[in-house]
């Protein structure tokens, strides 16, 4: 697929982790950097949300980082959450339709199934600009749990599928097709904010009507998951009723059907 109008990626063999050579273009390039994308084979130091390390083994899968430099106020930047993992899932279901139904966005930037975790981002603000990486499980997986899903790639899940012979994409291809997807989404949120972003998001996440437990810096929250308001936060309404809005924290679905 070829690449959207200005932008360039950078492939490297290895590096500590793709968003750690971002930084280092940003402060060697300045300006310059928008639109640069790093793709690398491995990261030593592949992290993720909350100072997590995340196993980056050659091979194994998509570590990409993107440089982007927002046009709108950095109170916003949050957003690009919301953006880029549905860019993700857009991409990923551009290259294998069949996976649609079983892929699911989770709040707040997850590419999930009802059993794995496929993928995930991290956004780190430096200066003018936002770095965006994302990380996706191709052909392994590490042997970990994150918030009630064990980690899961690709592969697994088109195996589970009965689909083992379909051809896992490389990480350049996977990529192309995410900028592919990122580029128009990011200019519909400069041009008419998150709130025309969110209902394609709602689409794909399947965590409405559903038991949740959120982690915050202040204690867990258990209840149901009543939906995303138009600035992106989690409506959570728990036993007694009463309804919380929460802008960040780690969930866990606790259910697995969704309630009528």
């Amino acid at each position: 697929m070829p690449l959207p109008e200005g932008w360039q990626i950078t492939h490297l063999v290895s590096a500590s982790s793709s968003n750690d050579v971002a930084l280092d273009i940003i402060k060697q390039t300045g300006r310059q950097a928008h639109r640069t994308c790093i793709i690398v084979d491995e990261q030593t130091k592949g992290r993720g949300r909350n100072g997590r390390v995340w196993h980056s083994a050659p091979g194994d899968g998509l570590y990409l980082s993107a440089i982007y430099a927002p046009s709108v106020p950095q109170k916003n930047w949050a957003g690009l959450s919301f953006v880029t993992s549905l860019a993700l899932f857009q991409a990923v279901t551009s290259i294998y339709p069949q996976l649609s139904p079983h892929l699911h966005l989770k709040w707040p930037n997850d590419l999930v199934t009802s059993d794995y975790k496929l993928a995930g981002i991290l956004l780190e603000a430096v200066s003018d600009f936002v770095i965006i990486g994302c990380g996706v499980n191709l052909r392994a997986a590490p042997d970990i749990m994150v918030r009630g899903l064990k980690a899961g790639s690709l592969a697994d899940i088109l195996t589970e599928q009965a689909r083992p012979e379909d051809r896992i994409i490389s990480p350049s291809e996977l990529g192309s097709a995410l900028l592919g997807c990122l580029d128009p989404l990011l200019d519909l949120f400069e041009r008419e904010g998150l709130q025309a972003l969110l209902p394609l998001w709602r689409q794909e996440c399947d965590m409405f009507g559903r038991d949740i437990s959120l982690t915050l810096p202040s204690g867990m929250l258990t209840g149901k998951c009543e939906g995303i308001d138009n600035e992106g936060r989690l409506i959570l309404v728990d036993n007694a009723e009463r309804r919380h809005i929460i802008s960040t924290g780690d969930v866990e679905i606790l259910s697995r059907v969704t309630a009528s």
